[in-house]
């Protein structure tokens, strides 16, 4: 038999979608020792999709332009064709022709699919690399020595814009999974993560203060849910939990929009929009939908305005601070700390550090007291796996209820229990690290540690109040 009647009917069988792995390669070495049978092939697949519709120039001249500077060595085709093709077939709607599983864009789409996926081209091009490749490059390019500054935008919704007023110019420097934060307004400081999750921050050129988890207040976890960019694990969880999608854009922008299949941290994002630079691979934007709980969303765009040489110190408290200047850290009591913040940024701060522990060791809590609360804990979590929403709202603290009303309390707990259950969270992937008395004893905080997928995400809280000798849950400081 013939090469040229042997392509013939393997090109049947591709047009047919029934080609083998094994045929797969036999029509790349047809291909290969046969050049002439390379625009064949394309032929054949430009054909069936003009068959299907009329398209626009502009994705038959990318075709052309394809094969046209598709010269050189071709490398062996792809093992992973056979996955691609099964996915594109269980997502798409049946037609009913031969290629049952296409038509018209989407038809032009997949035959480039199977050029790309066939043969690794000279080149290779990006305007047909995955979105997740795209991803992948953008990590690669971050985790250079080069440092890149976003300047970033908040927009809130309406029920959390009272809350606090968030800095005008905010700007973020980050390279690889670090990064640390400039803000400007009545005052002028710079912060940061350490390893442990610690926040750290300037009070002026000559003092800062390191926050640890278990002191940050609900302020100061927003701004830090808000501003934090570990990019190197922010887009690692897009590839692993997200459902990436090319969007048109300009011609010198790859556009990626990623949709969580599954929430895998504490700050829910809704949708995340990632513009990607295709000569440099640097993002250019990245837009970040999150919801705080309830009603409670914000949009975070960070926007690329500089990229330098890194300088290592800055990644540390260390890197803002003169000499002979002062640190305190975790041998400084809290009440000190939070009194230093408060002179420092003033009455806006009062709430960015928690109740200070020291203080509540005056008034420790019973075992029974602890027990029963542990109890309240777990009750209330059964009930957000089984979306009793009106047993959590009967667990909720009756002065909460009354400032912000049963029905908003109730769609409150709706949403985190939607959260819980598509997050696929079991009672096994939580448990209580500790509790922690506060103000005297007439309030608790308890330190939940959740584990998904073996990995430990970061500390989470929640407050409860002690009525009339029965726990009641307040909040869960972001």
């Amino acid at each position: 038999m013939s090469s040229h009647t042997r392509f013939a009917e393997l090109m049947s069988k591709v047009l047919d979608d029934v080609i083998s792995d094994e045929e797969i390669i036999e029509l790349h070495t047809l291909v290969d020792a046969d050049p002439s049978l390379r625009s064949q092939l394309v032929d054949h697949l430009l054909l069936d999709t003009l068959l299907e519709e009329n398209l626009g120039q502009e994705p038959l001249t990318a075709l052309v332009d394809l094969v046209g500077d598709s010269t050189g060595t071709l490398t062996s085709p792809s093992p992973v064709l056979a996955k691609e093709r099964t996915h594109v077939e269980a997502s798409t709607k049946m037609t009913g022709r031969p290629w049952s599983w296409m038509s018209g864009w989407l038809a032009l789409a997949a035959s480039l699919l199977v050029v790309v996926s066939i043969f690794t081209l000279q080149g290779n091009r990006e305007a047909f690399a995955s979105a997740s490749q795209i991803v992948q490059s953008a990590m690669r390019t971050h985790a250079a020595p080069i440092e890149r500054i976003y300047v970033v935008e908040v927009k809130r919704g309406e029920s959390n814009k009272s809350k606090f007023e968030l800095p005008r110019d905010v700007r973020v420097a980050t390279q690889g999974d670090r990064f640390w934060v400039q803000m400007r307004g009545y005052r002028d400081w710079a912060w940061g993560r350490n390893d442990q999750g610690a926040i750290w921050m300037t009070l002026g050129p000559r003092r800062a203060v390191v926050v640890n988890q278990d002191e940050i207040g609900v302020p100061l976890r927003y701004i830090g849910d808000l501003y934090t960019l570990n990019l190197e694990t922010l887009l690692q969880g897009f590839l692993k939990y997200c459902r990436l999608e090319m969007s048109e854009g300009p011609v010198d922008t790859t556009i990626i929009v990623a949709t969580p299949r599954r929430q895998w941290t504490n700050r829910p994002l809704q949708r995340a929009t990632i513009e990607v630079d295709r000569e440099t691979k640097a993002i250019r934007k990245l837009v970040i939908e999150r919801e705080f709980g309830g009603d409670s969303y914000c949009t975070v765009t960070f926007s690329l305005v500089d990229s330098r040489l890194a300088d290592e110190s800055e990644y540390a408290v260390e890197g803002h601070l003169q000499e002979k200047s002062q640190l305190f850290a975790d041998d400084t009591p809290t009440s000190a700390k939070r009194k230093m913040v408060l002179d420092w940024f003033g009455p806006v701060a009062d709430r960015w550090i928690l109740a200070t522990p020291e203080a509540d060791i005056q008034q420790q809590l019973s075992e029974e007291s602890v027990t029963a609360l542990k109890a309240r804990v777990d009750l209330l979590f059964i009930s957000l796996l089984k979306g009793d929403v009106g047993s959590c709202v009967k667990l909720t603290d009756p002065q909460i209820l009354k400032e912000k009303g049963a029905s908003q309390v109730a769609a409150y707990f709706r949403s985190v229990s939607v959260l819980i259950r598509t997050s696929k969270i079991t009672r096994s992937d939580r448990r209580i690290v500790a509790v922690v008395s506060m103000d005297q004893g007439s309030r608790a905080r308890v330190d939940i540690q959740v584990t998904l997928d073996g990995v430990d995400q970061p500390l989470g809280f929640e407050i409860w109040r002690l009525i009339d000798g029965q726990w009641y849950y307040q909040e869960t400081p972001k």
